[in-house]
């Protein structure tokens, strides 16, 4: 028993270590169009990989016209995971083009005001799985059509405990985890 204990412990070291490891050989791209991260990130029951990720949004006379603009699969990452487990995607604003956001892809569908947020998966299931995610950008009034450098920083990690809460730049709470 001691030994399946200890032979545990180490491949959890072993695992944590490789992940941070990855996260940290993530490599950037720095483009006309902004900047693009591709990262890797190790999680106590897996890891996800960011697979692609779009560098820039063109806004059309018709999406400024309409008010918001589609871009589908924007995003696209691997989680592969050892066992059931948690995780979380942060969606940091870079640039104000947006006064908010719907995102699809990641368990149900949920929109961000112009400052981001986070998207808590809990209990995902052991296995392979490619999320991809879609987006609808409504535009800030006064936008001129173009091409502007994405506007979010997506950032996966460990999931906060369970019913962990936290305050927001607005008055009030917002729980992060829903069931």
């Amino acid at each position: 028993m001691r030994g399946r204990l200890a032979s545990a412990t180490s491949y959890r070291q072993l695992a944590l270590a490789f992940g941070c490891s990855i996260a940290t050989a993530a490599f950037a791209d720095n483009t006309a169009s902004g900047t693009f991260a591709v990262w890797a990130i190790g999680l106590p029951h897996g890891y996800i990989i960011m697979e692609h990720q779009v560098k820039a949004i063109d806004v059309s006379a018709e999406d400024v016209a309409r008010g918001f603009v589609r871009v589908a699969n924007g995003t696209r990452f691997v989680v592969k995971t050892r066992a059931q487990g948690n995780y979380a995607v942060h969606f940091a604003t870079r640039d104000t083009i947006f006064r908010s956001v719907q995102i699809e892809g990641i368990g149900r569908s949920v929109e961000f005001g112009a400052r981001g947020g986070i998207v808590v998966q809990r209990e995902v299931p052991a296995g392979k799985s490619v999320v991809a995610v879609n987006y609808r950008f409504d535009l800030i009034p006064g936008i001129q059509p173009g091409s502007y450098a994405w506007p979010l920083e997506v950032i996966a990690r460990d999931a906060p405990a369970d019913g962990f809460v936290a305050s927001s730049p607005d008055p009030g709470f917002v729980k992060l985890s829903e069931r």
